[in-house]
């Protein structure tokens, strides 16, 4: 796939995201939409700024479903994304994910919690031990990342 920008709707009912490719001037062209299989909140923005995240290599896309409690994992593929795993988010309220090579994070608002994956073939598979609550239950995290 040429350089692209992702987004999510976090529509209630269908969450999506919408691809845009980019050219070299930065000017952006609609290039599809694809469903997560999954729910957004439905507000107008989700307290994240780590919601939608490619991986360093390129090759995947994660999403947060914050309505379903869930991540979506697609394919970047030549001709558009193709969803290849949905699971689980580890809590509730999914706002943000992270992922350095085969290891991914999701970050929990609802409950509050960072729960830990494998990405591996296509698939994402829960850490054993890895769930872990945060500071308290009034905590309100929006983003998760890895150190370089």
């Amino acid at each position: 796939m040429s350089p692209a920008v992702y987004v999510q709707t976090n529509n209630a009912t269908e969450n999506e995201v919408i691809v845009f490719s980019r050219a070299q001037d930065g000017a952006l062209a609609p290039a599809g939409r694809y469903s997560t299989q999954g729910r957004g909140t439905g507000v107008p923005h989700l307290a994240s700024a780590g919601s939608v995240v490619l991986s360093d290599d390129g090759r995947w896309l994660l999403v947060v479903n914050a309505g379903s409690d869930e991540v979506s994992l697609f394919a970047v593929e030549p001709d558009g994304l193709r969803l290849a795993d949905r699971v689980p988010s580890g809590g509730s309220k999914p706002t943000s994910v992270a992922v350095s090579g085969a290891l991914v994070y999701a970050l929990n608002n609802g409950t509050p919690n960072v729960s830990g994956f494998n990405l591996t073939d296509g698939k994402l598979t829960g850490l054993a031990g890895s769930t872990r609550p945060l500071s308290g239950a009034n905590a309100d995290p929006a983003q998760i990342s890895f150190t370089p």
